[in-house]
């Protein structure tokens, strides 16, 4: 009976993974899309900034950005399994094959955050320049060269953290393919994390 219900217990907790494995990977892909809309809209900021700087002229009005919240991956079902101590259900192969997945996690979550922070660094910094009055015509103008100066800081930090985290991300996704084809050997799943890193576009 004993035998039967860890079967059962394993047979659950696979499913629970596949879904995690599954629901990673479309986040992923989302993520993907999101970071490059995002960059994009940054480097487009970056350009207009530098030609203020250069031109001694006000900075331009951006081009209004419109950011998707961002899911961070999570491996609910393995670490439910591992604080549980139900890892010895699973194979050798399976438990490397997970214990990986949750490794790149856990070292891309620095990444994350380090992306939430510089984004809300530089909004914080615009937010001080759009208009608090009831007065429409009334703003306040980005112009000096020194917050001109500080503002691109903020752009070019954001940028190289939105970098990282989108090649953390794509670290990611290929580990969770590899598992999702089968992959239960670490050099397989680091073959696919390369595949992954090397299919972002510039």
């Amino acid at each position: 009976m004993e035998a039967v219900h860890h079967h059962r217990q394993r047979e659950q907790l696979l499913v629970s993974l596949d879904h995690d494995t599954r629901s990673t990977l479309q986040d992923a892909d989302f993520a993907a899309a999101e970071r490059q809309r995002r960059m994009q809209w940054n480097q487009a900021r970056i350009e207009q900034v530098r030609a203020a700087l250069a031109s001694h002229k006000p900075l331009a009005p951006a081009v209004p950005q419109k950011s998707a919240f961002i899911t961070v991956p999570a491996e609910p079902a393995w670490e439910a399994a591992r604080a549980s101590g139900m890892i010895t259900l699973f194979f050798q192969g399976e438990i490397a094959a997970y214990s990986e997945v949750a490794d790149v996690i856990g070292r891309a979550r620095p990444r994350f955050d380090a992306e939430g922070n510089a984004h809300s660094r530089r909004r914080d910094f615009e937010k001080r320049y759009e208009s608090v009055s009831t007065d429409a015509g009334a703003s306040y103008r980005l112009e000096s060269p020194a917050d001109l100066q500080t503002y691109l800081d903020l752009l070019l930090a954001e940028q190289s953290a939105t970098e990282a985290a989108r090649f953390m991300t794509a670290v990611i996704r290929g580990a969770e393919a590899a598992i999702l084809e089968g992959a239960r050997d670490h050099a397989h799943i680091e073959q696919r994390e390369i595949e992954a890193v090397m299919a972002l576009p510039n």
